[in-house]
Parts: structure tokens; C-alpha cells; sequence
């Protein structure tokens, strides 16, 4: 049995995501591995693969000498795809938290994730998906910030960045902390949802200046909330000797996870959060540094970039052609008829002005956040003496 989990099950997935798939085997593999497993060992020590006459028996030994599915399934896929040319990545990553095989489908350029047996991907599917119902900001906030983590390289686990549920549930709890405020403030909770600028402006500076990462852990249960790292009943599971800096984050469907254990470089990732939005607030501020477009100042504009944007403008060129002739089939369309608009190469958030609350300027003495999420557990205050219009971003 094969089940999609991941962006694939959330809709959360960019054009260059991986489809991440696990694989359930029944109940007959199951009883029959380590019988195979016996029979691989009873192989060796009987020398009965010192001599390989044929490349069928060379076969039968790969498939009985792996000591694991994982690599019995890459040997597969290597065998089936490479000889046709239909494979140009393939990796075994056993030394991850969870182990999966990677591959990439050379014809189509789709990348795979494959691991086995994992329970836990269906439900973090169905949380996520009951998450995005209920917080509206949270879909373009993700979307925008996998393609920052993306473009760095540190959107991989195995490799020590923000896997897509890790940074997933960092962006459930910022939101839910700044909801809080805004109702702590007398307004109306997330008012300003449409102001995803400012939001974006806030993550960056939560994430890269103001959160400790040495006392401070993440739960996004029950509407949001901090814990510290080193409680009796925390410690354990989500303090890291050695590695006091580590991010921790619970998990919502397994208490005792801590999310975040794999990301090894967050240390480098909070300078790149802190840095990012020290370049969108010079641009921002007055006077504004001027930028074609402000995101593109954090995500740089690649070619498939480009040429996306040339086959979606293709696209709806084909459409508005083929919906006129539906509407007047005895008008023949050419190019003077056709008006396609664009604008410059980039990546935008649209911002709704009427959504924000005006031309309040953006200060850090119009935020508070709880005590325990601030770096030394308290307010941190800093002068920056500029500060920035929220309808500006």
C-alpha cells in the first residue's frame, strides 16, 4: 500500500517540491523478512556467492544479500530505470532520523522521497490541512517561506535544515502568538490578515533576533504556547547536551517528539532569518532603498523561475483564445486581439492596504510578545530609529 503525505497531501507543495510517499507492506512481507534476512546470512557463510556465472543469479544474490528493503528497493529502481535512462538521482539516507530513499525521475525531473512504514505522515497531513481551514495566513506565509528556505539550501533534515512540518509549525505558532497579542491590544484578533508583508517582516525578526533557543521550546497545542526546555517533565525529550542551541518543537500528534532535533544548523539559519529582515526593512524604511520588487531583495529570481512564468503566460494566452472563439466561433482571433499583461520578474506578496491598519508605522515598541519566547525571557528593547509604514511592504 503506497500513501501520499507532505505538501502533496496539504497542497502546500511548490513546482520544485518532492513527492513524498511511504510504503505499507502486508502482513505476509512482514512475517517473511527475517527469514529472508536468515537466508542471506546462512548465503554468505556457506560461500555461496563466490562465484556469480550469470547475471541472473547475480540478481537473486542482491535481492537476498540486502540487509534491508530500503536498499533491496534502490537496487530495483536502479536496475528497472537506469539501463532506459529514466533515472539521474538516486541516494540511500539511512543515517536520517527517518531513512528514506531519494530519486529523481530523469524524463519528468520529479524528485521522490520514499520511506516505509512511517504512521505518522497521514496524520500530520490531516492536522495541517485542519490548520490551514482555520488560519487563513498561514498558506501564503508557507508558501513564500519554502521557497526562502528552498533558494538557501536548508529546507533538508537529513542535511540539518527546516524540514516543510518543522517550518510549518513555526509559522502555526507565530501566528497564534501575534493573534494573542492583537486581542491582548483590544483589537480584533488578526484584524490584518491580509497584511502578509508585515507578517512575513515579524516572522523573520521573531525567528532571527528575538527567540531564545537555548530556554525556549514550541508547542502549538492548544492554541499556542512556550515551555521551557529545561522543565523536569520537558527535559528529557527536548533539551540537547551539548547542543544548547538546538530548536525544539513539539509535536502535536506524539508529545514526547521533538520536531526540530534533526536541524543540527540552526544556528546558521537564525543569522540568515536575522539578515533577511534587516535587507527588507532597509528597503522599507524611510527613506525607502529602492528594489524592482522587495522579495526578490531575500529570493533571487531563478531561470525555471522564468520560463514558468513564459509557459503560464503561454497558457493563458491558449485559453483567452479558445474561451472568445467559444463566445463568437465566427471570429477568427489573432494576435491584435490577445492583450497579455505581466510584470516584472519576481516573486510579490499582494497587500491589501484596507486589510492593514493604515500608515501606523511598524516600531518595536508596538509589540510585545510573551516573556518567555524573548530572548533572556523578556522584552528586548532596541532603537532602530526608522521605522516603516505596514501599507509599505
Amino acid at each position: 500500500e503506497i500513501d501520499v503525505f507532505g505538501s502533496m497531501a496539504t497542497g502546500l507543495f511548490l513546482p520544485s517540491s518532492d513527492i513524498d510517499l511511504v510504503i505499507h507492506f502486508v502482513a505476509d512481507e512482514d512475517k517473511n523478512e527475517e527469514e529472508r534476512s536468515k537466508n542471506a546470512a546462512s548465503k554468505e557463510e556457506n560461500n555461496e556467492v563466490n562465484k556469480i556465472d550469470s547475471q541472473k543469479d547475480w540478481k537473486e544474490h542482491i535481492a537476498a544479500s540486502s540487509g534491508s528493503r530500503m536498499q533491496r528497493f534502490a537496487d530495483a529502481i536502479r536496475r528497472a530505470w537506469y539501463a532506459e535512462g529514466k533515472l539521474s538521482y538516486l541516494e540511500v539516507v539511512d543515517s536520517a532520523r527517518v531513512p528514506i530513499v531519494k530519486l529523481t525521475h530523469k524524463p519528468t525531473k520529479i524528485s521522490i522521497d520514499l520511506s516505509f512504514e512511517r504512521r505518522n505522515g497521514k496524520e500530520s497531513a490531516d492536522l495541517m490541512n485542519g490548520m490551514l481551514a482555520k488560519i487563513p495566513p498561514l498558506r501564503p506565509l508557507c508558501f513564500v517561506l519554502k521557497a526562502y528556505t528552498a533558494a538557501r539550501g536548508i529546507n533538508e533534515p537529513y542535511s540539518g535544515g527546516i524540514g516543510s512540518f518543522l517550518l510549518q509549525m513555526m509559522i502555526v505558532s507565530f501566528l497564534q502568538m501575534r493573534c494573542r497579542e492583537e486581542f491582548n491590544r483590544g483589537r480584533q484578533a488578526c484584524a490584518n490578515v491580509k497584511n502578509l508583508g508585515s507578517m512575513l517582516l515579524e516572522f523573520l525578526e521573531l525567528y532571527g533576533i528575538d527567540f531564545n533557543y537555548v530556554t525556549t521550546g514550541i508547542s502549538v497545542r492548544n492554541d499556542g504556547s512556550y515551555f521551557p526546555k529545561g522543565a523536569s517533565e520537558r527535559k528529557e525529550h527536548f533539551w540537547i547536551p551539548g547542543k544548547p542551541f538546538s530548536l525544539a518543537v513539539e509535536n502535536p500528534n506524539d508529545i514526547i517528539a521533538d520536531v526540530g532535533r534533526s536541524t543540527f544548523r540552526i544556528q546558521m539559519i537564525q543569522k540568515s532569518f536575522e539578515l533577511s529582515f534587516k535587507v527588507l526593512l532597509a528597503h522599507i524604511s524611510e527613506p525607502p532603498v529602492p528594489a524592482v520588487s522587495l522579495l526578490e531583495t531575500i529570493i533571487p529570481v531563478t531561470e525555471e523561475m522564468r520560463e514558468r512564468k513564459k509557459q503560464i503566460q503561454t497558457n493563458d494566452e491558449v485559453k483567452s483564445t479558445s474561451t472568445a472563439h467559444r463566445n463568437n466561433p465566427n471570429k477568427i482571433m489573432n494576435g491584435s486581439d490577445m492583450e497579455v499583461s505581466s510584470d516584472e520578474d519576481g516573486i510579490y506578496i499582494d497587500v491589501d492596504d484596507e486589510s492593514s491598519e493604515g500608515s501606523s508605522r511598524y516600531t518595536s515598541k508596538s509589540r510585545k510578545r510573551s516573556r518567555n519566547g524573548r530572548r533572556g525571557g523578556g522584552m528586548k528593547s532596541r532603537k532602530r530609529g526608522r521605522g516603516y509604514k505596514t501599507s509599505d511592504v
